[in-house]
């Protein structure tokens, strides 16, 4: 009798439980998403959880180490941005002997899908080097490479070719990198409206020295 109440008691309620636990696996999974894009948010890689390092201006950053590029000269900084062998515009930077960058993305072009022409209208950023950050890739670390961060305001013009409809992006535009002994770069542009969502475009050149007409 007694083992009868109890699989009657069981019967009744195993809906109950099973709702319970379900309840409680999606509260585990949801807190765990979270999390997971708080800490996508607060990666300390990401440009905006970096700018402290950009100094004001008037202010100077440290020379190189005597391990990483000598900036004894102007350099120049040209590339064209592509995106899956599409062309997204170009990138000119100037790194001062002081340390100090400037810099501008420029550009005009569309996309097939959806079918949207862009223009950068503004693209310009400033920022400096950082000698004192050190480039680590699986935890080994180069002292030889020299980092770089710059910052600015974004504003592209958005044509939906379709409807003609216009709109503008309006955010922020990073251009960080590495330069190494031999002025090889690689760097990357980040563009963000919210510093939650990105965009980025990668950059592979090399600097060279500026010309006098760079300079002014």
């Amino acid at each position: 009798m007694k083992k009868s109440r109890f699989l009657d008691y069981y019967r009744r309620n195993s809906n109950t439980l099973l709702m319970i636990l379900t309840t409680i696996a999606m509260i585990g999974f949801f807190v765990w998403v979270i999390h997971s894009k708080l800490l996508k948010k607060q990666d300390l890689n990401l440009p905006w959880n970096q700018q402290f390092l950009i100094l004001k201006k008037g202010k100077e950053p440290e020379k190189p180490t005597k391990y990483q590029v000598a900036l004894s000269i102007p350099l120049k900084i040209k590339a064209k941005i592509t995106e899956q062998d599409q062309p997204r515009g170009k990138v000119e930077m100037l790194i001062h002997p002081n340390g100090t960058i400037d810099g501008e993305w420029t550009g005009e072009y569309s996309t097939e899908y959806p079918p949207v022409n862009f223009l950068v209208v503004s693209g310009t950023v400033r920022g400096n080097i950082v000698p004192s950050k050190v480039h680590k890739n699986n935890d080994r670390e180069d002292h030889t490479k020299l980092y770089f961060i710059t910052k600015g305001d974004l504003l592209i013009l958005e044509t939906n070719l379709e409807n003609k409809k216009v709109r503008n992006f309006k955010g922020l535009i990073y251009i960080t990198g590495w330069i190494e002994t031999d002025r090889n770069l690689t760097a990357e542009i980040i563009i963000t409206s919210n510093k939650r969502s990105y965009k980025t475009y990668a950059i592979k050149t090399k600097a060279f020295k500026a010309n006098i007409s760079d300079l002014f």
